[in-house]
């Protein structure tokens, strides 16, 4: 898989940038502030839908006078725009041009996604090209916010599992309808615990979003949990990190991960426990959407609380590449690499390790560098060099 020409209109401080890429490996070589990280965004973009820094898309769009006037306030400066990203992707059987259309409404974005210039959904427009990033920002996020590592799990294990992106969203539709159900039953009408203000409680129809609940659940955590499994499977030359999973179902050891039929017992009961409190609050407190992980080293030692900011990015890079791995197993065909700013995280021998023995020379790698002498000279050889 290879990207061969990316067109950048409107995106964050290109109004236009295109760009081709002839070589296998990339680097994109430019002083800080100059575009080199928000074209591995846009190419992120292509692959995934969003942004890997940003949720909103309003911040995206370019704006000429951005700087002019920083005393003006963000929303009168931006009332209206777009910003367009396309890519010819190729293949191992096709060759394809994707896009991707942002446009601002006074404050509302909406987005279109097309292949072959005809709009498609954002299911099929992320099976087009694949990719993987380690960029500095990840160590931070991944390290810190439970909801970026959920994230990070879902969106690599949805690019090689179709059936469970469907799954997610079912579940994250029904966890919804459950939430709205339950705030609906503390509600104004309702304050003695009724959905209706009756002051009966409508117990039905919670039964009901719970036995959707528990059964889409057990089976994001089983995903989940198959997943991770043969990620810590994978060998690896670069750092010797597991993944341990710390689901919010309560578990007595963790053999009982392998075991779906008792994953959803526990989780149908912990939900029935937790119940009144959930009345109280109107959120559901257990379930996939609560669960967690976290990086240990090779002793067992848990990184994300006593790991090195140098052991944190090694394990975190020694994810990324087994990540690679287990795609170019399940597609068929090595994803695009994106390296943004790599050496500024990892030393001149961990480098030497990346190229010599990580990258294939027949994978499309994209570098960005602000010292293109940071990069083995030998990896230069062969090389596509674009200055910004």
């Amino acid at each position: 898989m290879k990207i061969k020409t990316l067109k950048i209109t409107n995106f964050r401080q290109f109004p236009n940038k295109d760009l081709e890429f002839n070589k296998n490996w990339i680097i994109l070589e430019a002083p800080n502030a100059r575009g080199k990280s928000t074209i591995v965004e846009a190419i992120f973009m292509l692959a995934s839908g969003n942004s890997p820094w940003t949720n909103g898309n309003l911040s995206l769009i370019h704006i000429p006078d951005r700087n002019k006037t920083e005393d003006e306030d963000p929303k009168t400066k931006v009332n209206d725009g777009f910003f367009r990203l396309e890519a010819s992707i190729e293949s191992k059987d096709d060759f394809k041009t994707i896009s991707t259309y942002v446009e601002n409404q006074n404050q509302s974005t909406t987005k279109q996604f097309k292949i072959e210039g005809t709009n498609t959904n954002k299911a099929k427009f992320t099976d087009i090209l694949h990719c993987i990033l380690f960029s500095p920002d990840m160590i931070d996020f991944l390290m810190f916010e439970p909801k970026q590592r959920r994230d990070f799990i879902d969106s690599h294990l949805s690019h090689v599992n179709p059936d469970y992106s469907n799954i997610l969203s079912n579940y994250n539709k029904v966890l919804r309808q459950r939430n709205s159900f339950l705030k609906a039953m503390f509600s104004k009408n309702g304050r003695n615990g009724s959905a209706n203000g009756s002051g009966k409680i409508d117990e039905t129809g919670l039964r009901y979003w719970t036995e959707q609940l528990v059964n889409l659940g057990t089976q994001v955590i089983m995903a989940r949990i198959e997943f991770l499994d043969k990620l810590n499977d994978t060998k690896s030359s670069l750092y010797q990190s597991k993944i341990v999973y710390v689901p919010k179902v309560k578990l007595d050891s963790l053999e009982e991960l392998a075991d779906s039929t008792h994953i959803r017992n526990l989780f149908q009961n912990q939900l029935t426990l937790s119940q009144r409190k959930e009345r109280i609050i109107g959120n559901t407190i257990v379930g996939p959407h609560r669960d967690d992980w976290y990086l240990t080293d090779e002793k067992g030692q848990n990184l994300n609380v006593f790991g090195s900011r140098g052991e944190k990015r090694m394990a975190i890079a020694d994810i990324i590449f087994k990540i690679n791995h287990f795609m170019i197993e399940n597609i068929g065909e090595p994803p695009v690499i994106l390296l943004d700013d790599i050496s500024s995280e990892l030393d001149e021998n961990n480098i030497e390790i990346l190229f010599n023995k990580k990258i294939s020379k027949d994978q499309q790698t994209i570098i960005t560098t602000t010292n293109i002498e940071t990069i083995p000279k030998e990896a230069r050889k062969l090389s596509q060099i674009i200055a910004l």
